[in-house]
């Protein structure tokens, strides 16, 4: 869990970070009341959560590409001068394929990678009213995801007991299902809205009384 927090304090801010870290110490605290349990659903969490924090979004392929790794790859690959060109698909200037319904990417030239370093620096106002980024489509979906799981977290927390130990975790773990970008992404989470559906029927089902089923 530290390593993931500190990947957070990089990919945004330490104030973002310690957004995630009370989260999952709440989970913590819970979950420390329940005997056996081991953390199993504190970690669980602790990685879907994560994950839904730190999509790749513009900031992110940013940074990634203004990182000293990136130029260093680079350097130990190719000997003597060359020239960069990106295939990127930047979701404000993106289309649909319409033969396979694919994403369009463009190529950038070095240039880009000016921008680059700017928007590295200003990722701090990532999801702030200031984030010309923030009313696209694919960034409101990714912002919804946090909040319904923040939501989920809390009735997970709400109603966690031995019983149901087994359905938290398989709850908690599903947001690692929703992969891709774009409509793949929707998609994806649209089947892991019907599975959670099932599974939160299994987690809110009352105990059973031995002596009643006898």
């Amino acid at each position: 869990m530290d390593r993931l927090e500190s990947h957070l304090v990089a990919y945004q801010s330490k104030r973002y970070a310690r957004r995630y870290r009370a989260l999952v110490d709440t989970v913590k605290n819970v979950e420390s009341g329940i005997e056996g349990t081991d953390l199993r659903l504190t970690l669980a969490i602790a990685r879907s959560y994560h994950k839904l924090l730190s999509v790749k979004d513009e900031y992110e392929v940013a940074r990634l590409y203004t990182d000293k790794r990136f130029k260093e790859s680079l350097e130990s690959t190719f000997e003597g001068p060359y020239r960069l060109k990106l295939n990127l698909a930047p979701p404000s200037l993106s289309k649909l394929s319409r033969k396979n319904g694919t994403i369009t990417k463009r190529a950038f030239g070095g240039w880009i990678f000016s921008l680059f370093r700017i928007m590295t620096l200003l990722r701090r106002i990532r999801g702030t009213v200031l984030d010309p980024f923030r009313y696209s489509k694919d960034r409101a979906f990714d912002q919804q995801l946090v909040r319904d799981y923040e939501q989920t977290v809390s009735k997970l927390c709400a109603g966690l007991s031995a019983g149901n130990f087994g359905a938290a975790i398989e709850i908690a773990l599903l947001p690692l299902s929703i992969r891709g970008f774009g409509h793949i992404k929707s998609a994806n989470a649209s089947k892991t809205q019907m599975t959670a559906e099932k599974l939160w029927t299994e987690f809110e089902m009352p105990p059973v009384d031995v002596e009643d089923a006898a």
